[in-house]
């Protein structure tokens, strides 16, 4: 039995009450606060956008096929709509125990068989589901000082919703009063003649050179004709000339001939007489090179015989002066040799003279400086000696020389060969003047020879030249023969050729004046269409401009290119930025010389428009803009609330000129409610615990039954967070409800450990026996009260999603307090009773 084991085991127990303990506050923690529980409300809503449409077409086109096609989804039970300009609502009740997920699929299903029927221009259909996570968690208002409300709306726009939908939980920031800017277009009639007018100029332009075009062509016609008739006469005046040309042509060639045979005779002769002259000029020349020859080896052999001996005389010569330095050192080195030997033989004198005095002071000292002396002048007599010897056997040698080079000459001594040398050195210098003055004279015997076969050189020449020219004359008489002949032949082909053509240009000329007539004719009816095609009051119209804006303000992504690791998105497309660029928008371009490109300025008047006066909101009398903020299913609306006031206060603080005011705080209404309820809670807690004191007028028991009630409470909030139940008015409800009922079940079991012990029972016994003894209709009681909360869970629709909540807190909240007072109050009553003496009292009715 559970009581028994909370008894003998009270640790394990206070071990499950402090986990329990632990768990609740966790669990409370981290527990969701909302104002209502989640619910899956049986409404939907479809939503059309009809671009331009007034409320008779939407309600035509697209509301009533959305009715009829709704009537028929499962479960509905009414279908209401509203059409406005440009936007069909359509609202759908269907039965409390629809599942909303598989209707909205069906309803998606059945627009997707009629919305192909429709117009381009008429939207997606989008569904709704109602539910009250729908609602804001949040409204504020925003203002800008020092802004016009355009630029409020532009700024709160690019940073003040980013920043807020960056908000963890955040699901949507909507606005309310935004100035939106558009661009208006009004296409003037004026404008769109004037550019008609620049381009008919333009057409005029073209067409006028075309025509011009024409009439030069024209022109050139006449003058071809003009030149044709001016041909037809130079072919007459040629064939004249033609044959005039033919007959100076005969004559001259007759003549040209007999000039020729007599040129032929004269260098016939002459050349006879050259080669005469040749041959004796050859004589001459062989003469003069036998002498030149001959006067050469003479000189050569005098020139040599001349080197010869001026080598000898020199050789003699250096000899000679050789042998006498040779002489002249062997005397200086006799000379030093007895100057050394006098040296030695005055220091052996000194030696003696010092070997008589060996008592002297510096007996040891002069003696060593004297053989010191000795011994270097030993050294030089023997180095001068050495000398002598090399140099005697130098002039040996030399001598040897000498005697060979007088010998060569044919002489017994140096001067007899000197002599003799310079004698024959003087004869063959003269022998070489000679021979100068001969070569001389060949040298002119020679120019004379080489003037006579010059000249002959120069009629050779002309006798050439003569027979070349008589031969470029021949072959020219000829060349001038055929091409007399090949001219007479072509002049005779080309006044053939001319007549020809002559006749073939008057067939041309006559087929160009066809062509000149037909290209005036097709001039006139292209002038004609051009000015009907480029009319600009049938190009200009509203449906081309739309569709140009539509096709030039596009942008749209077209890929990635990667560069390494970096990697580039590629867009195509260029949308329309400002006014100034909308005006320089190119319509069309004629291709017309001189024509600018139309433009929408030229045809239109472009000025920038808002809605100010519609649509606005004002902030202690500034622009400024309603905020709307949603939050994600799942979020703590308390938790979101928190973090926009937040981020507010950093926004503010970042922007000194940027100011907020919350309109409406969902959380301050959830904080209100659950404060309340918490507030409740204790308080009643508080009441019930002092009546018990009150009519116990015990502490013990008091303390006992005190402690059941937040045990109770935070073992509920365990079982809550576990099956998913949040913190809202509805469920923090049925909790207070069950805080009055929460002491019941251990009123009962402490009065009947308490009637135990007055009969004298021990405080353990009298605390197990006393649980065991009410378990069961405490039990019982306890089911019964759940009982009556159970239907909730059987019900289906809004009432079943408003009160399930609460009917589920209470019986968490009773079967805590079961739990409690057959394990804590037992536990606790065996341990605080145990001293305790027995009182007589009774609590019949149970305190709530």
């Amino acid at each position: 039995m559970i009581s028994r084991y909370s008894v003998k085991k009270p640790y394990t127990v206070v071990v499950a009450i402090v986990l329990v303990l632990i768990l609740g506050v966790v669990s409370f923690s981290r527990m969701n606060t909302d104002l209502l529980p989640s619910m899956n409300l049986p409404y939907a809503i479809v939503m059309t956008t009809y671009a331009g449409a007034s409320p008779e077409t939407v309600e035509t086109v697209v509301t009533r096929p959305v009715e009829q096609s709704m009537a028929t989804v499962s479960d509905i039970e009414n279908v209401s709509s509203q059409s406005r300009e440009s936007v069909s609502m359509v609202v759908l009740e269907f039965q409390e125990s629809t599942d909303m997920d598989s209707a909205t699929i069906e309803i998606r299903e059945k627009l997707d068989q009629i919305s192909g029927y429709w117009d381009s221009s008429v939207g997606k259909p989008m569904i709704m589901k109602l539910n009250p996570d729908m609602m804001p968690v949040m409204v504020a208002a925003v203002e800008v000082d020092d802004l016009e409300p355009a630029e409020v709306t532009d700024y709160v726009q690019n940073h003040v919703e980013p920043e807020l939908e960056s908000v963890a939980g955040v699901a949507s920031v909507s606005t309310t009063g935004n100035i939106t800017e558009s661009v208006e277009v009004l296409i003037r009639e004026d404008k769109i003649k004037e550019v008609n007018e620049k381009v008919m100029k333009a057409l005029d332009k073209q067409f006028e050179e075309k025509e011009q075009e024409l009439l030069d062509a024209q022109k050139e016609l006449d003058e071809g004709r003009d030149k044709l008739k001016e041909g037809k006469d130079e072919l007459e005046e040629g064939r004249e000339q033609l044959q005039s040309g033919k007959d100076e042509m005969v004559s001259g060639l007759a003549q040209g001939q007999q000039q020729m045979l007599e040129a032929e005779n004269q260098l016939a002769a002459g050349e006879a007489k050259i080669q005469e002259q040749e041959r004796l000029l050859e004589e001459k020349q062989a003469e003069l090179d036998s002498a030149r020859q001959q006067l050469s080896d003479g000189k050569a052999q005098a020139e040599a015989a001349l080197g010869q001996l001026g080598t000898a005389q020199t050789g003699i010569q250096t000899l000679t002066e050789a042998i006498s330095g040779l002489e002249e050192q062997e005397s200086q080195l006799s000379s030093s040799e007895v100057s050394i030997t006098e040296g030695i033989s005055a220091i052996d004198v000194q030696l003696a003279q010092l070997e008589e005095t060996p008592e002297a002071l510096d007996y040891e000292t002069v003696k060593a400086s004297l053989e010191s002396q000795k011994a270097s002048l030993e050294k030089n007599l023997a180095d001068v000696r050495t000398g002598k010897e090399t140099l005697a056997a130098q002039k040996a040698a030399l001598q040897e020389q000498l005697n060979q080079a007088v010998s060569a000459l044919g002489k017994n001594s140096a001067e007899e060969a000197l002599t003799y040398a310079a004698e024959q050195t003087t004869s063959l210098w003269n022998t070489l003047e000679e021979l100068s003055t001969k070569e001389e004279a060949l040298a002119e015997g020679q120019a004379q020879l080489d003037a006579g076969k010059q000249q002959l050189n120069a009629y050779k020449a002309q006798i050439a030249s003569g027979k070349q020219q008589l031969s470029s004359g021949k072959i020219e008489m000829d060349t001038q023969r055929l091409l007399a002949s090949i001219d007479m032949s072509v002049a005779e082909s080309k006044l053939e050729s001319g007549s020809v053509q002559i006749e073939s240009n008057e067939a041309k000329l006559e087929e160009a004046q066809a062509q000149i007539d037909s290209g005036r004719e097709q001039l006139k009816d292209a002038k004609k269409t051009a000015r009907d095609q480029t009319n600009m009051n049938n190009l200009i119209t509203t449906e081309l401009v739309k569709g140009i804006l539509a096709g030039e303000n596009f942008s749209m992504p077209a890929g990635y290119i990667q560069e390494g690791n970096d990697e580039y998105l590629v867009r195509v497309g260029d949308k329309v930025r400002d006014s100034e660029g909308l005006e320089e928008l190119v319509l069309m371009d004629l291709g017309l010389d001189g024509l600018e490109p139309v433009r929408l300025k030229d045809v239109a008047d472009i000025t920038m428009q808002d809605d100010g006066d519609e649509v606005y909101a004002r902030l202690n009398g500034n622009p400024g803009v309603m905020l709307t903020l949603e939050k994600q299913t799942g979020y703590s609306t308390g938790e979101v609330t928190d973090k926009l006031l937040d981020r507010m206060e950093e926004i503010q603080s970042e922007n000194s000129s940027v100011h907020f005011s919350v309109l409406m705080n969902q959380g301050v209404y959830i904080d209100l409610v659950v404060d309340s309820v918490i507030q409740n809670m204790l308080s009643g807690a508080i009441l019930a615990v002092l009546i018990l004191l009150l009519f116990l007028k015990d502490i013990k028991p008091t303390v006992v039954i005190a402690f059941s009630i937040p045990i109770s409470v935070v073992a509920a909030f365990v079982l809550m967070y576990f099956s998913g139940i949040t913190l809202n008015v509805i469920s923090l409800s049925g909790l207070a409800l069950g805080i009055g009922m929460l002491v019941d079940n251990s009123i009962v079991v402490i009065e009947n450990i308490q009637r135990l012990r007055q009969n004298g029972v021990p405080a353990r016994k009298a605390a197990i026996e006393g649980a065991g003894q009410v378990a069961g209709a405490i039990a019982a009681s306890t089911l019964t009260t759940i009982c009556v909360f159970a239907p909730i869970v059987f019900t289906e629709g809004i009432t079943r999603q408003l009160f399930v909540d609460m009917g589920l807190t209470i019986a968490y909240s009773l079967l805590a307090s079961l739990v409690v007072a057959l394990t804590l109050v037992p536990m606790m009553s065996a341990g605080l009773l145990k001293k305790s003496k027995p009182r007589n009292f009774r609590i019949l009715d149970s305190i709530r």
